[in-house]
């Protein structure tokens, strides 16, 4: 027994770290999440790209929103943000279009979320409950019509768009994003 001991022994001392096997470092693995992160967006990307595509309602709801964008006047811009692990992009923009208003969601937009996503604009520059959302009067746009690509709400006649201090993506009570105007 003591000779198989000090053969075990002697072993372990012969191969030091080297007979330990090595997997990738932390940093290594970060690395490598952050690569397959940064592949997810950018097929994500071409995804929502090639639908805008192939998909003349969507096409069309993402020209009326640049041409709102280009031809009317941008009266406050906000990126979309939403809380820790929350994969949202793109912006919303207040537009005066002659003597009505509108909200421009960008083309880059994308908000990955299974539920009914509906848009507000909010008196608060960055509600944290849909209670406080409501609380001093929101202005209630409808169901976002797609959580990738542009898209146009109309606000309605007499809006008096100074009031609102942001836009608010929520869901089922929960916000979701808020893009605080600027």
């Amino acid at each position: 027994m003591k000779k198989y001991l000090a053969l075990s022994f002697l072993i372990l001392v012969a191969c030091g770290a080297g007979c330990v096997s090595h997997g990738p470092s932390n940093a290594d693995l970060t690395a490598q999440r952050a690569q397959e992160q940064k592949a997810l967006e950018e097929t994500e990307k071409k995804k929502a790209e090639m639908i805008a595509q192939t998909d003349p309602v969507r096409e069309a709801e993402a020209q009326k929103m640049r041409t709102a964008v280009q031809t009317g006047k941008i009266l406050a811009v906000g990126e979309f943000k939403g809380p820790a692990g929350t994969q949202v992009q793109g912006s919303a923009r207040l537009v005066q279009l002659g003597t009505r208003y509108a909200l421009a969601i960008s083309e880059d937009f994308g908000a990955q979320t299974a539920a009914d996503l509906s848009i507000e604009l909010s008196r608060y520059s960055s509600p944290k409950t849909t209670s406080e959302l409501n609380a001093r009067g929101s202005l209630v746009l409808g169901t976002v019509k797609w959580t990738v690509g542009g898209q146009l709400f109309d606000l309605p006649a007499g809006t008096n768009v100074s009031y609102y201090k942001s836009a608010v993506l929520y869901s089922k009570n929960l916000i979701f994003a808020v893009a605080t105007f600027k």
